[in-house]
């Protein structure tokens, strides 16, 4: 499931971003003069939204409960600086770069994550107390 998320995201990306390249820069003053794009890039969050918590959830699920705590301080830590550090490159590549070249490089990390979900799944050992990560399917 996580990485059928992250493949939709990353489809949406590679949809939406080439429609922005024809917009004019007129202003908007209501929801008819937004273009299509202004609502569809949104749709990535829609897909992007179950990634960290079921990553997080599968992490916890396979460590003994008395690192949970310790674990959780580590992903929450780590999610910050991730998400700070990735904001201030996305914004120097907006600047240096363009828009369009920015979020195209958010593929990247994409892609990583859905090679990361695959080692993960394979490195993990299934044992009937241990949750398996599910890489494919829907519900």
């Amino acid at each position: 499931m996580l990485v059928s998320c992250l493949i939709c995201a990353a489809a949406i990306v590679l949809i939406t971003v080439p429609m922005t390249r024809n917009i004019s820069g007129n202003p908007v003053n209501n929801i008819a003069d937004i273009p299509l794009v202004g609502f569809a890039f949104p749709l990535i969050g829609l897909f992007l939204a179950p990634v960290y918590p079921a990553i997080n959830s599968v992490i916890l699920s396979n460590l003994p409960v008395h690192q949970h705590a310790s674990m959780s301080g580590l992903i929450v830590v780590f999610s910050a600086l991730g998400g700070t550090t990735g904001s201030i490159i996305t914004g120097h590549v907006f600047g240096a770069y363009g828009g369009q070249t920015a979020f195209y490089l958010s593929l990247v990390p994409i892609a990583i994550l859905i090679i990361l979900l695959f080692i993960f799944k394979k490195l993990q050992p299934v044992t009937a107390d241990q949750t398996p990560v599910k890489t494919t399917g829907g519900h």
